[in-house]
């Protein structure tokens, strides 16, 4: 995390593709506890810009575990906001 700009500088993600699963989207976006608060962004840095809550890891490439639920709760882990950083597209 970059403690000025309250972001990511570096995400890295496990994938055991043989243990991928399907899961549907569930969560929404929250503040990691294992960062300050003080440190990250939070949804009202991402009201009124042209900044969006993107991942900057593959939410379906979280999705894997030796059961559907340890996927279901892997895939819920990259709903943080230390966790994204992204710009909005414009069509």
């Amino acid at each position: 995390m970059n403690r000025v700009r309250r972001s990511p500088i570096v995400t890295a993600l496990n994938i055991e593709q043989n243990l991928l699963k399907i899961v549907k989207r569930k969560g929404g976006w929250g503040i990691d506890t294992r960062v300050g608060i003080e440190y990250q962004l939070d949804n009202d840095y991402y009201a009124n810009n042209d900044w969006d809550r993107g991942y900057l890891v593959r939410r379906a490439n979280a999705a894997w575990g030796n059961s559907v639920q340890e996927a279901k709760r892997a895939t819920e882990s990259t709903f943080y906001f230390t966790e994204k950083l992204g710009l909005k597209l414009r069509p």
